[in-house]
């Protein structure tokens, strides 16, 4: 009778060790995925920020071009003109902005997913 009961309570402990560990893994991959998620945020908006400086570079130097070009204006159709490319030129840019942040958006998002797939061992996280 005592093996039996020693039979007994091992097995009963390797079951409760198996679940515990199944239930400890669960966490640990919802927190990969969160980090993983955070790494991939990060990563983009440093590409955002480095794009919006090469932009906002190359605006200021537009502007100085065309603050000379205004100085040089001799009649009110040039300073016209001048003002349409200005303008011309604030909305090019701006669609451009909004084409460029969308691309990253949709990269960010595949990125996050695969990467989070990739942790869950092609499952999503619970």
């Amino acid at each position: 009778m005592l093996p039996r009961i020693s039979a007994n309570s091992r097995e009963a402990l390797r079951r409760m060790t198996q679940e515990s560990s199944q239930l400890l893994g669960v966490p640990s991959r919802n927190i990969e995925a969160v980090v993983q998620s955070s790494t991939i945020m990060t990563e983009m908006t440093q590409c955002i920020c480095e794009e919006c400086g090469d932009i906002a570079r190359a605006r200021i130097e537009r502007g100085l071009d065309r603050i000379g070009a205004m100085t040089r204006s001799r009649t009110p159709q040039d300073i016209v003109a001048l003002q349409s490319e200005i303008l011309r030129d604030n909305i090019e840019t701006f669609l451009s902005l909004v084409r460029k942040a969308g691309e990253h958006s949709t990269r960010l998002a595949d990125e996050a997913r695969r990467r989070v797939e990739s942790v869950g061992g092609g499952r999503q996280a619970t």
